[in-house]
Order: structure tokens, then C-alpha cells, then sequence
């Protein structure tokens, strides 16, 4: 939540078994709502054709500056949260200036997911691939991986092995159903 992901959880947490007493519950409840409302108007307040958000982006931006200079409505609640709540938005700050590697990470694991839920037959014959390396042939019948998010986590075999990998469990696939 704003870039201080394990306060949240060591809050959350602690809340319930009696770490986190009220008044330190109510500031971090508080501190929450400014941070998700922040979000809010840093995506809908425009400077011209970019969201604040997009503005702070950009790695030369600082979120002081951006906000003093933010038209009104969205301008004037985000000054005020930005003096009330300057943690929240510096990690706000942070939250925007690495979304696309985090969006690239979720993708990544999103695909790691897939290759880990296609099975690679127990039996298959790695030499009767044609264009798998012979490096990755060596190794895959050594290792005889399970999926193949397993298999790309072996050293020495490649995401191009993977590849030609993934199509020759089609081509068999297609060749055992029909």
C-alpha cells in the first residue's frame, strides 16, 4: 500500500492479536485512505496532456514541485494531502516511478505461472525434438523437468529451447490425437 507493502502486512498482521493498539491503528488506517485517495487524484488531476502520476514518471520530477504546480480541484486536496501525509506520497512517488518494471513483473510471473502449468510428457524422447540444442537434449534427459517452467529453470537450457520445446509437445500432441 504506497510502496510500504510491509508496514501494511506487519500491521495487518499484528492488528488482531493485540500488536498494534488503537491509536496506532487509527494513524495507520488514516495514513491508508490518504494514500489510496492520493492515488486517485494523482491518476485523474491532468498538467496539460499527463496525469500527475505520469509526470512523476519521469525520473528528473519531484512530487513537491508537480503538485504545486496542479490546477484545482484535484490540485488543492493533493497540496493538502502532500503536507499532511508526506510519506504517502513519497511512496506514492515510488509506486508511480516503477509501475512499468512492476507491471513487467507481474507479466513475468504471470508467464512463469503458464510454463509451470504445461506438463511435459514422463516419457517423452528429448532427441526426437528437431532444433532443440544439443546442450539443452543432454540436460533435459538428465533432469527429466515436469513442466516446463521447470525445464527453463534448468541451467544451460535456454528460453529459445523452450520454444522449440513447447512446439514439439504441440507436434506430438497433434500427432498422438489425430
Amino acid at each position: 500500500l504506497g510502496g510500504d507493502y510491509a508496514n501494511g502486512r506487519l500491521r495487518g498482521t499484528g492488528r488482531p492479536v493485540g500488536l498494534v493498539d488503537d491509536d496506532r491503528w487509527a494513524r495507520y488506517q488514516e495514513r491508508s485512505q490518504a494514500v489510496v485517495r492520493g492515488e486517485e487524484l494523482m491518476r485523474q488531476t491532468r498538467q496539460g496532456r499527463k496525469s500527475v502520476w505520469q509526470l512523476l514518471q519521469e525520473p528528473q520530477r519531484v512530487a513537491g514541485d508537480v503538485i504545486a504546480d496542479c490546477p484545482a480541484p484535484g490540485g488543492d486536496e493533493l497540496r493538502t494531502l502532500h503536507q499532511r501525509y508526506l510519506s504517502a506520497i513519497e511512496s506514492l512517488t515510488i509506486d508511480a516511478r516503477y509501475e512499468g518494471y512492476l507491471i513487467k513483473d507481474r507479466s513475468a510471473a504471470r508467464q512463469m505461472h503458464d510454463l509451470d502449468s504445461r506438463v511435459i510428457p514422463a516419457d517423452i524422447d528429448y532427441s526426437a525434438i528437431s532444433h532443440l540444442r544439443t546442450e539443452a537434449r543432454e540436460r533435459l534427459a538428465a533432469i527429466r523437468p515436469r513442466s516446463l517452467g521447470q525445464a527453463l529453470r534448468i541451467s544451460g537450457v535456454t528460453p529459445a529451447d523452450i520454444t522449440v520445446l513447447a512446439v514439439g509437445l504441440v507436434k506430438a500432441g497433434d500427432q498422438q490425437g489425430g
